[in-house]
C-alpha cells in the first residue's frame, strides 16, 4: 500500500501538470485572439475615423466652393434688381433698350457657365452629405430647391422676354412693352430674393454644421 500511494501521487501529479499546461496554452491562444480582435477593432476604428474625417473635409470644399459661386450669382440678381429693376418704370423706351441689351450682353455667357455649374455642385453635395436623417441636410434640399426656382423663373420667363427685347427698336416697340417689361421686373425679384434664400440657407449649413 505505501508503494502504490507514492506512484498514484506521481501519475496524480503528472495528470494534474499536463492538464495545467494544456490549460495555459488554450488561455495563451484565447489570449492571442482577443488582442488579434482588439487590434484589428481598433484598427477598423481608426481607418472609419479617418474616412469620416476625409469624407468631412471634401464635403466642406464642395459647400464652400457652392456657396462661393452662389454668391456670384445671388449678387448679379441682387445687384440688378437693387440698382435698376427697382426704378425701371421711371427709364424712358430709349434708355430701357440700351440699357437691357448691354445687361444682357454682359451675362448671356457667363451666367450660362456659372448657375448650372452652381447647381451641380450644390447637388453633389446634398448627395455626398454623410449624415441624410439631420436637420442640416433638410435645410441643404431646401437652398437647393430655391435655387432650382431661381432657375426655372430664368428660363422658362426672364430669358424669352430678354430674347425679344434683344430684337426691338424704339420703332419697332411692341404695344404691350411696357406690360412685358414690368411682368420681368416682377419675376425678376422673385427670383432675387428666392437666390438670397438658397444662399443664406447654404450659408448657415456650411459654416454651423
Amino acid at each position: 500500500m505505501g508503494k502504490i500511494l507514492p506512484g498514484t501521487i506521481r501519475i496524480l501529479y503528472s495528470a494534474c501538470y499536463h492538464r495545467f499546461t494544456d490549460l495555459y496554452i488554450e488561455f495563451t491562444d484565447l489570449s492571442f485572439g482577443i488582442c488579434f480582435i482588439k487590434n484589428k477593432f481598433v484598427q477598423r476604428t481608426a481607418g472609419n475615423h479617418i474616412k469620416q474625417n476625409d469624407m468631412f473635409i471634401t464635403l466642406k470644399i464642395i459647400q464652400f466652393i457652392s456657396l462661393f459661386l452662389l454668391m456670384l450669382v445671388t449678387g448679379v440678381f441682387w445687384g440688378t434688381w437693387f440698382s435698376l429693376s427697382r426704378s425701371i418704370e421711371k427709364f424712358t423706351a430709349e434708355s430701357f433698350l440700351a440699357i437691357g441689351r448691354v445687361i444682357i450682353k454682359n451675362l448671356a455667357i457667363p451666367m450660362r457657365i456659372i448657375m448650372p455649374l452652381t447647381i451641380l455642385l450644390m447637388l453633389t453635395g446634398i448627395l455626398y452629405y454623410p449624415q441624410k436623417e439631420t436637420p442640416a441636410f433638410y435645410v441643404d434640399i431646401a437652398s437647393f430647391i430655391l435655387i432650382i426656382i431661381s432657375l426655372l423663373i430664368t428660363v422658362l420667363i426672364e430669358v424669352p422676354i430678354d430674347n425679344r427685347i434683344k430684337r426691338w427698336t424704339i420703332a419697332s416697340l411692341p404695344s404691350n412693352w411696357e406690360a412685358l417689361r414690368n411682368k420681368w421686373q416682377f419675376y425678376h425679384t422673385i427670383r432675387t430674393f428666392t437666390s438670397i434664400g438658397s444662399f443664406l440657407l447654404l450659408m448657415f449649413v456650411a459654416l454651423f454644421y
